[in-house]
């Protein structure tokens, strides 16, 4: 998963909805698109007592279920911090086809650059975590906030606030950061 962007935010802030919308007007511009939920809570994906979940504990890397049209990898980072990027190497496989992978969520990403959707009406100011390389704003800068923004440290090209309303520029934006 070379080529793939964060969209991070606080929960309510609208990220499954923008990626919901950037998803087909990427895949319109002709590119093939994947992506992928990361969240920071644990949780199990399997169910407890089902057979895939028996396989994956006996020790089976990967585990899968499928399910008439349907398939669930379920991948494990059995000697990774929970917080590191295991997931991206384990995953790559299933993503080679892609031109570019989304992923919502996962703030703490360091080897991919990072868009922040960010609700003025819901929170004072962005989160603005390191990887930081735009802002997508909903609703109107507040007067404090000073324009623009200055760059996350670590963050390269620094593409400012885009309104949330101008799907386009956030679609060039992403495709600009993923060196598409």
């Amino acid at each position: 998963m070379e080529r793939r962007v964060h969209i991070v935010g606080l929960s309510g802030h609208g990220k499954t909805t923008l990626v919901k919308e950037l998803i087909p007007e990427l895949t319109r511009r002709g590119l093939r698109v994947g992506s992928v939920k990361h969240t920071p809570h644990s949780y199990p994906i399997d169910q407890e007592g089902k057979d895939s979940r028996v396989h994956a504990l006996a020790g089976a890397q990967p585990a899968a279920v499928i399910c008439g049209a349907n398939a669930g990898i379920f991948l494990s980072a059995t000697t990774q911090s929970p917080d590191s990027e295991w997931w991206v190497t384990a995953l790559a496989p299933s993503y080679s086809s892609c031109d570019l992978v989304i992923v919502e969520g996962c703030k703490t990403a360091k080897t991919a650059p990072i868009i922040e959707v960010w609700n003025s009406e819901l929170a004072p100011q962005p989160l603005m975590v390191p990887g930081t390389c735009a802002i997508i704003l909903r609703g109107e800068l507040p007067k404090d906030i000073p324009a623009p923004l200055p760059p996350s440290s670590s963050c390269s090209p620094w593409l400012g606030i885009i309104p949330r309303t101008d799907l386009s520029a956030i679609a060039d934006a992403v495709i600009k950061l993923s060196k598409l």
